[in-house]
């Protein structure tokens, strides 16, 4: 889908957007949302990351690893979505 480089939604902003479908709404791959508190971004479930789901449907990823997939032109590639393993955490 087409890349989006800043987002806004649920109070929240997130970069670095790779739109996936729009199946309940616009579904995301990007980075984890984030709000400016005192001049600083500060970073909504950093600490949930990858150990459970916390999006409305959107896939999060960590502020560097959306920057280096931002890097590439995913327009067109396939994208291969599978179940987390939440055992191993």
């Amino acid at each position: 889908g087409r890349y989006v480089k800043r987002l806004w939604g649920f109070g929240s902003l997130a970069e670095h957007a790779w739109y996936i479908t729009e199946a309940k709404a616009g579904i995301y791959i990007h980075g984890l949302p984030y709000r400016i508190v005192d001049g600083e971004r500060s970073y909504e479930g950093l600490e949930s990351l990858g150990i459970e789901p916390v999006s409305h449907g959107c896939i999060r990823l960590h502020p560097v690893d959306a920057r280096w997939l931002a890097s590439w032109d995913l327009s067109g590639a396939s994208v291969l979505i599978t179940q987390p393993d939440f055992t191993q955490f």
